[in-house]
């Protein structure tokens, strides 16, 4: 998408100690994919360059917040993956990298709340290649957040697999207290 709606796009990738660079002008390439160099340290990764093109666009303003919070998320969602962004109208760079995944994003979200327990619960399993994550952890606050993603997108208006969770979760909690029934508990919602 960002391809087609930018005046020119130069894309490089860094696979197999090699370098490979493909450039796009309105969505079309210019040239092939060419090997632009050897590369001996065996990293990986992948540099998107862009300037989005003003004939389809009235004004071209990025939101940096946006836009970092975005990477960020992306960071933790894929736990390990290294995201530079560098704004080159004010200088700003930032890196993101995080090597605990969607628990460390659980902890940064909660990071000025004061949490019920120190870690959160993680859940990770996978089924008929259908991986699923889930990280949790409750706070004194009264705002309920629950963020949900489906392959790294951001489902802010919910699903079928964020319903599904919360059914689940609340007939996983309540089968307990009926089969604790006779024990002291205290439940908090």
């Amino acid at each position: 998408m960002v391809n087609a709606l930018s005046e020119w796009l130069e894309a490089k990738v860094i696979r197999n100690r090699k370098t490979w660079q493909q450039r796009y002008e309105r969505g079309k390439p210019v040239t092939k994919v060419k090997c632009i160099e050897e590369n001996s340290s065996g990293k990986t990764g992948t540099e998107i360059s862009f300037k989005p093109d003003e004939e389809i666009f009235e004004s071209i303003e990025f939101d940096w917040e946006r836009i970092v919070r975005r990477l960020r998320e992306l960071a933790f969602l894929n736990q390990g993956l290294r995201i530079e962004v560098e704004d080159e109208r004010s200088q700003k760079k930032e890196i993101h990298r995080y090597k605990g995944g969607i628990s460390a994003f659980v902890k940064h979200l909660n990071k000025n709340r004061e949490v019920l327990f120190p870690e959160p619960i993680f859940i990770k399993g996978e089924r008929e290649d259908v991986s699923l994550e889930v990280a949790i952890q409750y706070n004194q606050s009264f705002i309920q957040d629950i963020f949900a993603f489906v392959n790294d997108i951001n489902t802010e208006e919910g699903g079928t697999h964020l319903s599904g969770f919360k059914a689940g979760l609340t007939k996983v909690v309540n089968d307990y207290v009926k089969k604790e029934e006779n024990k002291d508990i205290v439940l908090y919602c």
